[in-house]
């Protein structure tokens, strides 16, 4: 395009996304150009001959910038040796995004011919940058989907929470493209936020980091239930505990039921305002922190209670145990007889001092006997004493 155009260069420069501030045109892309105050040059929109042109939405040409008082940046102008501009707007969809611009170091170097083709250019520069941010953007929707299904099969398979909750953080740091996660947790014994993991935090230095509901980003985000953030560290006076070399952070509560129990924090090493969709996206990853933790505390109740069953009922058995040997001496030390029948009135045991020493050679007692059997037994011994008292 330079060749067809006959200039000395070319930039383009981008404005903000939407939902961020759009008063800003920073330089992404140069051609041509001699000096680094031109090559990282930044213009507010409607100042300059650049910013005129995304402010309007039209083409604006200067054929001298150094009697044009629209010139906004005169001194980078001279270092360059800048004489001429064309800049034409860019647009994606009806939106401005951008500008593109061609320069030249002689003046009256652009025509109407010269306009034409640089808008023309910027038109399919237009589609090409469209079709690129639908590809980035169904790419990214893929990573953020593939993101969460591997969080969440953790969360479905694993029982340890530690390993669960560690997959989550570095899940949600790939996919947002941030340099940090972390996770609070709601300390039910003193209601406080007590730091529980975290990616770039030594394990020992946790438990210092303390917040109460409401405190900081982060407490207030689990008191509010809603994503909360701040742009830059440094500058907000809530925070408690800023960390060296990150800027910017974003909290976003976990709700179990209709209770917040904690909150994933996720933290950037710029100074950056998150989208609605990114707030989206760490609201997800900590749902899934959350159903993580509540598995952990189901299965531990589960555990508990299984366990204190379980001694119980060892307890109990062994209870029983003593009370069946105490019969059982009992029962074979007692100088009367003693008959144990079954529900059924059938004898399933007698203890030994159920008949005369002189008898129990003469006749026998099993289990499984019947009363008129026990009877007939009893007629017996009674006739054998008798006999013997005669």
């Amino acid at each position: 395009m330079r060749n067809r155009i006959c200039v000395n260069g070319l930039n383009i420069g981008w404005m903000a996304t939407e939902g961020e501030d759009r008063t800003q045109i920073e330089q992404a892309a140069a051609h041509g150009f001699r000096t680094l105050e031109w090559r990282n040059l930044s213009v507010r929109v409607g100042e300059g001959i650049i910013g005129v042109a995304a402010a309007s939405g039209r083409a604006v040409r200067s054929d001298d910038l150094r009697q044009d008082p629209r010139s906004a940046r005169r001194d980078v102008d001279e270092k360059e040796g800048i004489r001429s501009l064309l800049s034409v707007p860019l647009r994606v969809g009806g939106q401005i995004i951008g500008v593109i611009s061609a320069f030249s170091t002689l003046p009256s170097a652009f025509g109407e011919r010269h306009q034409t083709l640089l808008e023309s250019f910027a038109d399919q520069a237009g589609i090409a940058i469209q079709n690129a941010r639908l590809f980035a953007e169904a790419q990214r929707r893929t990573r953020e989907t593939q993101a969460l299904l591997r969080a969440g099969h953790a969360v479905n398979q694993s029982l340890d929470v530690g390993e669960t909750v560690r997959l989550i953080l570095n899940q949600a740091r790939a996919v947002l493209e941030v340099q940090s996660c972390g996770l609070f947790t709601l300390d039910a014994a003193t209601g406080e936020l007590i730091a529980t993991a975290s990616l770039d935090l030594p394990p020992e230095d946790l438990p210092a980091i303390r917040l109460q509901v409401g405190e900081g980003i982060t407490g207030a985000a689990v008191k509010e239930r809603r994503p909360t953030q701040t742009t830059d560290l440094y500058r907000d006076p809530r925070v408690r505990y800023p960390q060296s070399g990150l800027r910017s952070m974003l909290a976003a509560p976990l709700i179990v039921g209709d209770q917040a129990i904690g909150a994933l924090t996720v933290l950037r090493t710029d100074v950056h305002h998150f989208t609605a969709e990114e707030e989206s996206l760490v609201s997800a990853f900590a749902d899934q922190a959350a159903m993580a933790l509540e598995h952990a505390r189901l299965f531990s109740s589960v555990r508990t209670y299984s366990e204190r069953l379980e001694a119980m009922v060892e307890a109990r058995t062994h209870e029983l145990d003593e009370q069946k040997r105490f019969v059982e001496v009992v029962l074979e030390t007692l100088p009367l007889g003693v008959f144990v029948l079954d529900a059924g009135l059938s004898i399933v045991r007698a203890n030994q001092s159920l008949r005369p020493p002189c008898s129990r050679s003469s006749s026998a007692l099993s289990a499984g006997d019947s009363v008129s059997e026990l009877k007939a037994l009893i007629a017996v011994e009674i006739a054998i004493v008798i006999a013997n008292c005669l």
